[in-house]
């Protein structure tokens, strides 16, 4: 039996040789399928892992295997030794940003297999991700890409089994092709900025973009790395019709024009207003969305027109909002819009509002009163400093009783004072005040009150020749009062003027007659206001007495006078 063991031996290594160089000989039949990946497998330098390759970065459709496995050996101890673990590279050259594909055999199954890119200017290689070998050892399908900032040249891929430690490299030649550029986002509209990242330009050479046509002048400017490298993050959108368009970049030394698909966008702008059913000479503001950034927004009234009424100014996103930047006119009335158009964008917004005629508030000072009651105005909502006539009783039918203005912020504070003319009925008295330029007409009651005076003398009884004074109260203020005996048809025995209260003391001076008996009236009367106080004085009558013989006295008055009380 020990005679057979290495003839046994033997024959193994030979099958085991023999499966090895199929293995080797034809890998593309035995690459395994696309196992689960560790996170963040595949990419790790920022291309995803089913991402196409730009046209500019073919790869070259083979395999290489970094080594073929030698041939199992036969140790001093009669033992097989297996072979070490291999790993294959959908190409052996590839350009910048091509997408390729990873797999390997050979290791421990189960275990995590790190992968790591040999990059020339990182010390310690860049890491692109984990696989996880199955149940026979495989991987299959890592995918990766290769990094725009990298050195053109051959650079080596390692893969390690975390448990098993074994080790697996290939290698994979970075040309530097055609130059090629990605911008940042593929659709923005004008005036936006966006970023443009491109290789594979003839090193420190001068990159010039251009927008549509190589003809216009390019809208920026750049220089290539010493790798051949270029990164421009603001690059302004041009303005340019909606649609589909693209960008032009060409290297002064290459001069390899690369273009670049670009989709502009178009502004649909809108606007709000500060309210929409202002009145006459009303400030209203606009706020507006959507426009192009730092474009003048021209504002018309009731259609685009040759005139603007204002213009408004974006911010660099688009946006303005500007408070107070019109008045409406006195004279605009009822349905409008406000047409706003951009300078830049050209698109045209339209706002309909409607304007609310003015409608004043106005209050009387004091709302009852005699004649001769001082009333004045408070109010608001007037047109700014028009003239205001207040008229008593019907509009028109006689001249206005106070004209008056309001203010420049169109409100009213005691003003178009007037008198309540002396002589007016007591009971409601219509005010009716109207504005000349608002054309409002508001109409107020004012309760007349009537006058009640009282009429007072000095003494109410006594003998003939004595002399009396008059007093009086609550006639008309500064009016003249007129004292007459028994009847007005006489001439008055007596006058006094009211003072600001309506009353009077201590005026005029009448005897009594020597030839009156019983009861004096006094009538006391208003010239202005027309009140009336009535007032009685007893006289008295002589007795004569024989000598030696007292005088009875007599009493006085014990009636309250009529109109009044005594003092």
């Amino acid at each position: 039996m020990r005679r057979l063991l290495p003839i046994i031996g033997t024959i193994a290594v030979i099958a085991l040789f023999l499966i090895g160089s199929r293995l080797t000989s034809d890998p593309q039949e035995r690459t395994p399928g696309r196992l689960p990946q560790a996170p963040g497998s595949g990419n790790v330098l920022g291309t995803p892992a089913n991402a196409p390759a730009p046209a500019t970065a073919a790869a070259t459709p083979t395999r290489k295997p970094v080594r073929v496995p030698a041939p199992p050996t036969i140790g001093s101890s009669g033992l097989v030794t297996e072979p070490a673990p291999i790993i294959y590279l959908t190409a052996a050259n590839a350009t910048y940003q091509a997408s390729l594909s990873l797999s390997g055999q050979g290791f421990e199954p189960g275990e995590d297999i790190h992968m790591i890119l040999d990059d020339q200017d990182q010390k310690g290689g860049t890491e692109l991700g984990w696989a996880t070998a199955d149940k026979d050892g495989n991987f299959g399908g890592f995918s990766f890409s290769l990094d725009w900032n990298m050195k053109p040249g051959e650079h080596k891929i390692t893969a390690e089994g975390s448990a098993s430690g074994m080790v697996a490299t290939t290698t994979v030649n970075l040309l530097t092709g055609y130059p090629w550029v990605n911008p940042s986002v593929y659709s923005a509209t004008p005036n936006q900025t966006i970023a443009l990242k491109g290789g594979s330009f003839t090193p420190g050479e001068e990159v010039q973009v251009h927008f549509r046509s190589m003809n216009d002048p390019p809208i920026a400017t750049i220089k290539a790395d010493q790798y051949g490298n270029v990164d421009a993050k603001d690059v302004v959108v041009p303005f340019a019709p909606e649609g589909n368009s693209s960008f032009i970049v060409v290297g002064k030394e290459s001069n390899a024009p690369v273009t670049v698909p670009f989709t502009i966008l178009g502004f649909y702008p809108w606007v709000g207003l500060s309210s929409y059913t202002p009145h006459p000479q009303e400030m209203v503001g606009f706020s507006g969305q959507d426009f192009a950034p730092n474009e003048p927004v021209q504002v018309f009234l009731n259609g685009l027109g040759k005139n603007p009424i204002a213009t408004v100014y974006s911010d660099t996103k688009g946006h303005f909002e500007t408070a107070g930047v019109y008045e409406i006119p006195l004279e605009l009335a009822g349905k409008n819009t406000f047409d706003f158009l951009g300078q830049k964008s050209g698109k045209p917004v339209s706002v309909a509002f409607e304007v609310r005629p003015l409608e004043p508030v106005l209050e009387l000072t004091t709302y009852a009163g005699k004649p001769g009651t001082q009333v004045g105005f408070v109010g608001n909502g007037y047109a700014k400093g028009e003239t205001i006539n207040a008229y008593l009783g019907k509009v028109g039918s006689q001249p206005p009783i106070s004209t008056f203005k309001a203010e420049t912020d169109g409100t009213l504070k005691g003003a178009g004072v007037f008198t309540i003319p002396l002589g007016t009925a007591p009971g409601s008295l219509t005010i009716t005040a109207v504005g000349d330029q608002s054309k409002a007409s508001v109409t107020l009651q004012f309760e007349v009150l009537a006058f009640t005076p009282v009429a007072l003398l000095s003494d109410y009884a006594g003998l003939p020749g004595l002399t009396i004074h008059f007093e009086g109260r609550d006639f008309a203020p500064g009016e003249t009062v007129s004292i007459y005996l028994k009847s007005v048809e006489s001439q008055p025995v007596a006058t006094a003027e009211a003072d600001e209260n309506g009353a009077f003391k201590d005026a005029g001076e009448f005897s009594i007659p020597v030839q009156g008996k019983g009861s004096l009236s006094f009538v006391f009367v208003g010239q202005e206001s027309g009140a009336k106080a009535t007032v009685d004085f007893t006289v008295l009558e002589i007795q004569t007495v024989a000598p030696g013989e007292g005088i009875e006295s007599t009493p006085g008055p014990t009636e309250t006078p009529k109109g009044g009380a005594p003092s």
